[in-house]
Parts: structure tokens; C-alpha cells; sequence
């Protein structure tokens, strides 16, 4: 039975969508943009890095959070929480997700409310851009997550149909066995009560 139900989750998350592993080359910001952040801010942002690559992207997100905190008017540390964040979403489900997914909301409103200070006009666009995105995908979340609750309860049902039909044939065939076998046995029997009753005959 725990290898059926382990069999049965494992198909599930075969099918379900998953997001590819993020590393610190697809989460950093240019060498320019690191400069632009304060000394301090730069020490916890080489930090979060480091979280990075021993694959900790929770905590490399609170300490790229901890810079923006800490350098209060730099656009680029904002893009790269949103940009993490939302990328983390996508392996979430539920509650999960949608936090991630107004994290990432929240900075990209951060950086339009750093217009002319640390961001240009450039940059809000693009934030407004990619806010209407993730806007989007957190209004649909509810829709995809029944989505994938639906695949997962679709497969489950189709493997524990396959498993019952044959768990069914094997007691069949177990059956028909035992049948043959005791067909088998009677037959011995009848013959040596037929050979006994032979040499008793002769006597």
C-alpha cells in the first residue's frame, strides 16, 4: 500500500508545472547596478548572493530586502526582488504564491515611487509593465491552483483505477490457480484410490 501512495505522488509531481532552479547567474544585478548601492547595502546584497549559490533563495530574499531597506532610493535591488520573487512563485501554491506574488508587486511600487530620485522614467515604465503582470498572475492564481489540484486528483483517480484492476487480476489468476492445483491433487488422489483398489481386486 506505501509503495502504491508514494508511486501515486510521484506521478503527480511529475505532471504538475514546475519552475526551473534559480542560481545566482539568473538573480544578480549587473556590475553597474551594484554599484549604484551603498556600502552597506552592497555588503548584504554579496550576502544574499551567497544564499544563492547554496541554493537558500528565502533567505537571499530577505537580504536583498534588507538592502532596499537599507538603501531606500535604489531601483535596481527593487527589480531584483520582484524579478526573484515572482520566479519563486511559480513553485508555490495557494498562500504561498500569493504572498511572493505581493512581494514582488510591492517593490515594483516602490521603484515608480522613485521617480525622479533613484529611478528614471525608464524604470517605472518597465515597473508599471510588470506590475500589470503580476497583477495578473495573482488574480488567476485561485484558477491555476485548481487547475493543478485537478491534473493531480485525474491522475490519482486514473492509477488507482489501473492499481484495483490489477490487484483484481492477479487475485484472479491467484484463484484459478489454486483451482487447478486442487483439481490437480483431486485427480492424484482418485487415481491412487483407483490403483489401491486394483491391486485389492487381483488379491
Amino acid at each position: 500500500m506505501r509503495k502504491h501512495f508514494l508511486l501515486l505522488i510521484a506521478l503527480v509531481l511529475a505532471v504538475l508545472p514546475t519552475a526551473p532552479v534559480a542560481s545566482a547567474q539568473d538573480f544578480s544585478l549587473s556590475e553597474d547596478d551594484a554599484k549604484t548601492l551603498t556600502p552597506e547595502a552592497a555588503t548584504v546584497y554579496r550576502d544574499g548572493m551567497s544564499r544563492l549559490d547554496h541554493v537558500d533563495y528565502a533567505e537571499a530574499l530577505k537580504c536583498f530586502r534588507k538592502a532596499a531597506e537599507i538603501d531606500t532610493a535604489n531601483a535596481p535591488i527593487r527589480f531584483l526582488i520582484a524579478k526573484l520573487a515572482t520566479a519563486e512563485a511559480r513553485k508555490e501554491t495557494g498562500r504561498g504564491a500569493d504572498e511572493l506574488l505581493g512581494m514582488a508587486e510591492g517593490a515594483y511600487r516602490q521603484v515608480m515611487a522613485l521617480q525622479g530620485q533613484g529611478a528614471s522614467l525608464a524604470d517605472v515604465q518597465r515597473a508599471q509593465k510588470s506590475l500589470d503582470a503580476v497583477q495578473s498572475s495573482r488574480s488567476a492564481l485561485a484558477g491555476r491552483d485548481a487547475r493543478m489540484e485537478n491534473i493531480g486528483n485525474i491522475i490519482i483517480q486514473q492509477r488507482a483505477k489501473e492499481l484495483f484492476i490489477g490487484d483484481e487480476k492477479r487475485r484472479q489468476k491467484e484463484a484459478e490457480k489454486r483451482a487447478q492445483e486442487a483439481a490437480l491433487r483431486a485427480a492424484r488422489a482418485g487415481g491412487a484410490q483407483a490403483q489401491g483398489g486394483g491391486e485389492g481386486g487381483e488379491q
